[in-house]
């Protein structure tokens, strides 16, 4: 069922909603630039070590400065550790841990817009649903519900259980929800 033709005359990701949530990714937007960058510089395995120290080698060669010296004992040293993968975990943790913090209010915006969007579906399942039942008693037939009908029900149902799933902000040992564009794709 495209649900963008049945609720794209409603509001229910409002303009205001919108601009917070693209706020507060847009607060983030030096963080994946960060994740990137630690991951890529980052070595993890014996191969990346070997590229990352000739690559180091090759521009303390163009430029034999005491900061590129350490560059190349920086790439070799790293992979040496035994728990290297860890470490990255750690780094990337930290960050992330940070991200989460700034779009914590993004939960509650996109509850609120759920919860627009299960009025709607409600109002569309009680208008069909009414239809449907004049229809078959018109005819003298017994109502038996149409798939549109049973779409609307699974519907209402979905969004009752993303709407009744603790968030972090709610819960701390909730897990972490998807974007906020994943979670409202069907109403943007």
């Amino acid at each position: 069922m495209n649900w963008k033709t049945i609720f794209g005359k409603k509001a229910i990701v409002t303009a205001t909603d919108r601009a917070e949530l693209e706020g507060l990714e847009k607060k983030c937007t030096g963080f994946e630039t960060a994740f990137k960058t630690i991951e890529s510089r980052f070595p993890t395995n014996i191969y990346k070590r070997g590229e990352d120290v000739a690559n180091a080698a090759v521009k303390y060669a163009e430029d034999p400065t005491e900061a590129n010296f350490q560059k190349i004992i920086l790439a070799g040293a790293f992979p040496s550790f035994p728990h290297t993968h860890e470490n990255l975990e750690a780094a990337l943790g930290g960050i992330k841990k940070r991200m989460n913090q700034i779009l914590l209010p993004t939960h509650a915006i996109v509850k609120r817009c759920l919860r627009r969007a299960l009025e709607a579906t409600l109002d569309e399942l009680r208008t069909n649903t009414a239809k449907e039942e004049a229809a078959a008693a018109a005819d003298g037939v017994e109502y038996i519900a149409s798939g549109r009908i049973l779409a609307l029900q699974g519907k209402i149902r979905d969004l009752q259980n993303e709407i009744g799933t603790p968030t972090p902000d709610e819960n701390e040992e909730a897990r972490e929800p998807l974007n906020w564009r994943q979670r409202l794709g069907d109403y943007l």
